[in-house]
């Protein structure tokens, strides 16, 4: 991370929604919003495209997103349906979820000032969860369509919002693809591709797909990169940390896949630093933190490094 003036602002689509816990405890959720965040405490302010509801949840979402000056232009006001809730049931430290259908957010419009901004966004992220609709399917192809914009694709597989066709769509689309590796081997299950090695069910996506390069997170054991020229990068676990929750863990190493893009590391820097702030979301409650000692203190610490490596 080059210590220069960014004005990139990516494009940021989809759901923004509550988390409702089994203790009645609610956090504010969803994988584009999650991402959206972490890019503001890191320095970044990204346009966020999603909608909410005309309803106490909206306006609590509506003031939050201000608190952390983020930028509220393109948040849409729905006046018939709610704003998104999905149950989170944790067991063993890892969450499952009951997502609920035909929310605010399932029903984004294509804002024709989006179009006239400048400069542009150039990088668009979206979530796999956020095409389970029609209309923002539609929404999301305007965009890309008008855009051209570099594409950051996540791969959240929710039963029962997916499938094949759906998730191909996307990876024909998609230029650098972030997915765990359970989902690695659901889609590869689809494609009869059981009894073979992840590192090359990857590469067989490499050969269907125009992907330029594939994150895998792979739970307690870190993660890895390919890259479409065959660059392979593993990375295990930094530290031992005491995890308290792995909700939004993956979004975490997502926001740090968009930095990298940003500020054009290369992919094994990226997964080091994805690694890293993941690893530091799994010590907090929920999905996102408050903190800004925590995003401050690792941008330092990769400006450092990158001064570093300059000067070597």
């Amino acid at each position: 991370m080059h210590e220069k003036s960014i004005c990139e602002r990516p494009l940021i689509f989809g759901e923004i929604l509550f988390d409702i816990f089994e203790n009645g405890n609610k956090t504010l959720g969803g994988a584009p919003f999650n991402v959206a965040w972490h890019l503001k405490g890191f320095g970044i302010n990204p346009i966020f495209l999603s909608r909410i509801g005309n309803d106490p949840e909206g306006d609590f979402i509506l003031n939050s997103l201000k608190l952390w000056e983020l930028d509220t232009t393109f948040v849409q006001i729905d006046h018939n349906r709610p704003t998104g809730k999905v149950d989170v049931n944790i067991k063993n430290g890892h969450p499952g979820f009951v997502i609920r259908a035909n929310q605010a957010y399932d029903f984004i419009e294509p804002n024709p000032d989006l179009f006239s901004i400048i400069p542009a966004p150039k990088i668009l992220y979206h979530g796999s969860l956020s095409m389970r609709s029609p209309k923002n399917t539609n929404t999301l192809s305007e965009i890309i369509y008008k855009l051209s914009p570099y594409i950051i694709a996540d791969i959240n597989l929710r039963s029962p919002w997916w499938n094949i066709s759906a998730i191909e769509s996307i990876l024909t689309s998609t230029h650098t693809l972030k997915l765990n590796e359970d989902e690695l081997d659901e889609i590869s299950r689809s494609h009869f591709l059981d009894n073979i090695p992840s590192v090359q069910k990857v590469k067989t996506l490499f050969e269907r797909y125009p992907i330029e390069s594939i994150f895998v997170t792979i739970g307690k054991d870190g993660a890895y990169v390919l890259t479409r020229n065959n660059g392979f990068f593993n990375q295990s676990p930094l530290e031992t940390v005491n995890i308290i929750d792995t909700v939004g863990a993956g979004d975490a190493f997502t926001a740090v896949i968009i930095l990298g893009k940003i500020y054009n590391w290369k992919p094994q820097i990226t997964l080091i630093r994805a690694t890293e702030f993941a690893e530091k979301i799994c010590c907090v409650q929920g999905a996102i933190s408050s903190d800004r000692n925590l995003y401050s203190t690792l941008r330092k610490k990769w400006i450092d490094e990158d001064n570093l490596i300059e000067i070597c």
